[in-house]
């Protein structure tokens, strides 16, 4: 993967809640079921999440009821790298992953070092 792209797994979810939010709610939930509604309680965890708002357009946009949220851990991996400049470790420690795994999602990085033998 070289550079960053929003992927189908997470479209979605960043047209409701913008990518920031987006990815704040794929860390919270990735990977678990989720109940979606155009009307969510005020305990909802969706709620203390991404806000009212936020529960509401992702219902919208999702579809109200259960939801089973992707893990898109190579999206948030490149997002961390491209967006945020996090190092590969950092981010091997936020997702819970190796940085092998990290290193193969992401791809070579262009080496920011000059070279001296250039023509």
């Amino acid at each position: 993967m070289s550079g960053f792209r929003i992927t189908a797994q997470v479209e979605p979810y960043v047209d409701a809640l913008g990518l920031d939010l987006a990815v704040k709610f794929l860390l919270a939930f990735g990977g678990t079921e989720v109940y979606l509604s155009e009307k969510p309680k005020d305990d909802s965890q969706v709620i203390s999440v991404v806000g009212r708002e936020g529960a509401i357009a992702l219902a919208r946009r999702v579809g109200s009821g259960p939801c089973r949220v992707h893990t898109a851990k190579p999206f948030l991996a490149s997002y961390f790298r491209y967006m945020k400049d996090w190092s590969v470790v950092r981010i091997a420690r936020e997702l819970h992953m190796s940085e092998v795994s990290i290193r193969k999602w992401l791809g070579p990085r262009e080496n920011p070092q000059l070279d001296l033998f250039a023509s």
